[in-house]
């Protein structure tokens, strides 16, 4: 990768954004605009380059398309290539759900016939050149014109100024633009119109291990060239300081996690620190608060920006304590457990450590051929932590010393500690593709000898668990039939220097949302309602919607009668199949568009009108606290730049017995909300909300708990879905039950 800090882009070039399809193109083409300027960007996606004049490839600053390497061809001026890649099956599902939702493509019924994993096959064994072209290494092709991930490789190495995985978008546009001299952008705005399609359904998206297994096998070069450009972009993204930022300043970039600099030293004798006996990595009492501190900045790094007291850190295999120290003295604010299988260590700990209140040490009598060979099975051991109550799991130097069935053991059982969307944190030996026993490797710092498994190998016979290296490939099948997406890496340097950091490989994972954990797909009753018929005033008659939009299934949105749109039909939908009585008694405030609203369902209602969506809250400071019990909020947070201030607000007014009932535009396309910092698209909103609305919200501060409830339009047939929050728990629990969330969780912030 050609960007660096001392040789940058200088005067009036071309930058080539080769777009692989499925990678963010829409958020990416939309912040280049900005950047760039709409007269100075060319959109190739239909051959447009070749029938531009000489004035537009002059005035040109950008040009985006599916296109292969050499479009530079075109002009006179210097040419810098840019790509993003993907985790090749999260690209494969965007695809899938792409042709599933999209009446126009041309592979529309053959994704709605076939299904996910039987569509799968009919794409590798289709005898269509279109269809083919979809899978087969198309990231290694478009990059590099062969479908080889080394000769991808080359070309990312040598001829890419820059090269991005996903989701990474933000930090890869703020150092295009100093590059171009643009300034600073802001955060994407990010687009995912399949995830909008598709919304309550993510069950159509899950693939089977056989079809995992068939698409690693058909994709390999894809999979391991996106690991490549994670390993290469942050060892770029690292080493970057923005300009007139001086070395050592505040992190500038909304998702760049930089090297922490170097700690200091504090004096042993001020610390009580584990005795040498008892630290096996045998560093000196002089550097065990260094390492302790360099440990806690990495980890510290890969967390949210912003976390409470409540988050909850579990450390598999802690030792004696250094990432605990490193966390202590670098003042994390959440919760710490640790737990491992040797006794000394713990137990000197639980007397010396202190901070009982927010760190925990455990252990557990877990066997281990290096450690603990008199130990338990992991299967009979209990685990000092519930199901789903992690916030992040670290492993550090953990499989580097287990052998490779006891490595998809760990997997199997830790996972169910992480929450959903929570992280895992775990570092690896790993070896990269094409390795082989006897190749050279001139700056490793192991030399592997035998090969102990199929994807694993050691460097000592005598001591096989002192080092343990595995297969890329094994790897990130393994991340990926346990439910983790790989955000981010950091190459250790142990087999090779090459955008290396650090020894050992570091793995960001992040447990992906289990079908259905979030959110009650509400089927209804009948309720004498046809397909196509407004539930509300009964018409069968649909226009385009504001601004001429069409549903997102192609439909139109808008009762032409009563002019409710498909989020008022879905509300009113799921009315009908709340408790009976649930409304009766209540005193309701409606804020914003109230087309599903029946004054005759409550005892008495108000309406708050708003000028600006920014008074929300000052309105509401009118009201007694406790005066509410329903409220509706339709469309409103998203433009109000203090939401949170505002949520607080609408906390107060609701009674004790209340519910809130708020409708999001687009809520849930990503794992994380994020906040513009100026209004943002086409619409001006202040935030595009994601799946960690109890923790934006903080409901475990409020005391409140939230369900997601998915239902469909019978206008248009789209689903929409609707916030339910809750003060009082019986009716939260009462709500879940009635519409048949049986086997889904609520959120309050918690669990």
């Amino acid at each position: 990768m050609l960007f660096n800090q001392v040789s940058k882009p200088q005067g009036d070039a071309v930058f080539i954004h080769v777009h692989v399809p499925r990678t963010g193109g829409t958020s990416l083409r939309r912040l280049f605009e900005r950047t760039f300027g709409a007269e100075s960007f060319i959109f190739n996606y239909n051959g447009e380059i070749e029938t531009a004049t000489p004035e537009q490839r002059d005035r040109c600053r950008l040009i985006s398309g599916h296109i292969p390497y050499g479009v530079d061809r075109y002009f006179s001026k210097p040419c810098h290539y840019i790509t993003a890649t993907r985790d090749p099956i999260a690209r494969y599902q965007s695809l899938y759900a792409e042709f599933l939702t999209n009446s126009n493509s041309r592979l529309h019924h053959a994704a709605v016939r076939y299904g996910i994993d039987d569509f799968l096959r009919f794409c590798i064994y289709s005898d269509d050149a279109y269809t083919l072209h979809q899978l087969g290494n198309l990231q290694c092709r478009l990059i590099s014109g062969s479908n080889d991930f080394e000769t991808a490789k080359a070309f990312i190495d040598s001829k890419y100024l820059l090269a991005c995985p996903l989701p990474e978008l933000d930090l890869m546009v703020a150092m295009l633009a100093e590059v171009a001299g643009a300034g600073a952008v802001g955060a994407v705005e990010r687009v995912n119109w399949s995830a909008l399609r598709l919304e309550g359904l993510p069950s159509r998206l899950v693939l089977s291990d056989a079809s995992l297994d068939l698409l690693f096998e058909h994709d390999s070069g894809d999979f391991h060239l996106h690991s490549y450009v994670q390993q290469a972009f942050r060892k770029v993204a690292e080493t970057w300081v923005p300009d007139g930022v001086p070395d050592g300043a505040p992190d500038a970039a909304p998702t760049r996690a930089v090297a922490a600099p170097v700690p200091p030293r504090p004096d042993p004798e001020e610390q009580t620190i584990p005795p040498s006996e008892l630290r096996f990595m045998g560093e000196a009492d002089a550097d065990f608060m260094g390492m302790a501190l360099s440990l806690a900045d990495q980890v510290r790094t890969m967390l949210p920006r912003e976390i409470g007291d409540d988050f909850e850190l579990l450390d598999v295999g802690c030792g004696y304590g250094r990432l605990a120290y490193g966390l202590r003295a670098r003042d994390y604010p959440g919760r710490y457990t640790g737990f491992d299988c040797l006794p000394r260590q713990i137990d000197w700990l639980n007397r010396n450590f202190g901070n009982r209140d927010t760190y925990r040490f455990h252990h557990l009598d877990l066997v281990n051929e290096r450690y603990n060979p008199t130990g338990r099975p992991l299967a009979d051991v209990s685990l000092p932590m519930a199901e789903q109550s992690s916030d992040c799991l670290v492993a550090l130097s953990v499989f580097t010393h287990m052998y490779e069935h006891e490595v998809v053991q760990y997997f199997r059982r830790l996972k169910t500690l992480i929450r959903d969307g929570g992280l895992f944190i775990a570092t690896f030996f790993r070896l990269p593709p094409g390795f082989a026993l006897g190749a050279k490797y001139p700056q490793a710092v192991y030399e592997l000898t035998k090969r102990v498994s199929e994807n694993a190998f050691i460097a000592s016979e005598d001591q096989p668990l002192w080092v343990i290296a595995f297969r890329e490939a094994f790897l990130l099948k393994l991340f990926a039939r346990e439910g983790f997406e790989v955000v981010l890496q950091r190459k250790g340097k142990w087999l090779s220097g090459e955008n290396a950091m650090g020894l050992q490989d570091w793995f960001m994972l992040r447990k992906k949302p289990s079908p259905g954990s979030d959110t009650v797909r509400f089927t209804p009753v009948a309720i004498g309602v046809e397909p196509g018929t407004c539930p509300i005033c009964g018409s069968t008659a649909f226009g385009p919607g504001p601004g001429g939009r069409l549903a997102a299934n192609g439909s139109n949105p808008r009762c032409l009668q009563c002019d409710s749109l498909e989020r008022h039909r879905s509300i009113r939908t799921m009315v009908h199949g709340l408790p009976i009585g649930l409304l009766n008694g209540r005193h309701a405030l409606l804020i914003g568009s109230g087309a599903w609203i029946e004054p005759g369902w409550f005892r008495s209602i108000d309406r708050l009108d708003l000028e600006r969506p920014e008074d929300l809250a000052e309105r509401l400071a009118a009201l007694p606290d406790g005066s509410c019990d329903f409220v509706v909020l339709d469309h409103v947070l998203e433009f109000v730049s203090d939401d949170r201030a505002a949520f607080a607000a609408l906390r107060r007014v609701l009674s004790g017995r209340g519910i809130l009932l708020i409708t999001f535009a687009n809520s849930a396309q990503s794992d994380r909300t994020v906040d513009f910092a100026e209004p943002t698209g086409a619409y001006a909103r202040r935030h595009a909300y994601g799946a960690d609305l109890p923790r934006h919200f903080d409901l475990k501060g409020h005391r409140m708990r939230m369900l997601a409830v998915s239902v469909e339009d019978p206008g248009t047939g789209v689903r929409e879905t609707a916030h339910l929050f809750f003060s009082d728990q019986a009716a939260f629990h009462q709500v879940r039950r009635v519409l048949g969330a049986t086997s889904a969780t609520g959120a309050d912030g918690s669990e």
